[in-house]
């Protein structure tokens, strides 16, 4: 059967995956020239020549567009004929194992349970979470002083969870996420950092040079830098 290259052309530019003119011209091969079928196949199949083996990709439900098909699931179904031509290449490392490629493949039963484990670890922690007290403030200035940063140029660093800082109308998203502590900003935490004298302000916190004072009590830089040793 004689495919003409015009209409290969055509379905290559109309498919939505920019397959090649080779693939293209396979595809029309397969639904002996119909245009459309042949189309319909190439948007919701993902086709490739296969490296090491031959795998079946049934589309994504939310990827099906109907193109003049009523059911494309019956059209869809019949695998054994489909097999070859529906494939997804499967790639090896260099000890011969099967790369899997999670927009293709189902996450490894072992990675959901280590998934789940670190979610139930964050759920824990979120339980056992803090607000920072004032002595977690007070203290973390103090050790910037002792590490040689003068005040004006301090910071608050802390990781809050999201449910605080959502529940607390924070416009966080004006303050550094910490990019030092290679933590990403996630569900369940967020790493922020605040201007010192700012974040004590919120707090009630007053610091005139030599003295720390909240709720009428007082106590000196220099006394909490021995007491830090």
């Amino acid at each position: 059967m004689e495919i003409k290259h015009e209409i290969v052309r055509q379905l290559a530019e109309e498919s939505k995956h920019h397959y090649s003119f080779t693939t293209c011209k396979k595809a029309l091969k397969k639904f002996n020239g119909d245009f459309d079928r042949a189309k319909l196949s190439l948007m919701n199949h993902h086709w490739g020549e296969p490296l090491s083996g031959v795998v079946y990709h049934e589309p994504y439900e939310e990827d099906i567009e109907y193109f003049e098909a009523e059911n494309f699931r019956e059209f869809d179904k019949d695998f054994w004929t489909w097999r070859y031509m529906t494939h997804q290449e499967v790639k090896l490392d260099k000890d011969g194992k099967i790369i899997f490629d999670e927009k293709y493949w189902p996450k490894r039963v072992a990675d959901l349970r280590e998934i789940e484990r670190i979610e139930r670890e964050k759920e824990e922690e979120v339980k056992n979470w803090k607000v920072p007290t004032v002595a977690d403030i007070i203290m973390s200035s103090v050790n910037q002083f002792i590490n040689g940063v003068k005040f004006e140029n301090q910071l608050f660093t802390y990781k809050f969870t999201q449910q605080y800082v959502n529940s607390s109308g924070m416009n966080y998203h004006q303050y550094d996420i910490v990019e030092g502590y290679h933590i990403k900003e996630d569900n369940y935490f967020i790493w922020l950092r605040f201007p010192m004298k700012e974040y004590m302000e919120w707090n009630k916190i007053t610091f005139d040079g030599e003295y720390y004072t909240f709720n009428g009590k007082s106590v000196s830089l220099e006394a909490l830098k021995g007491n830090s040793k």
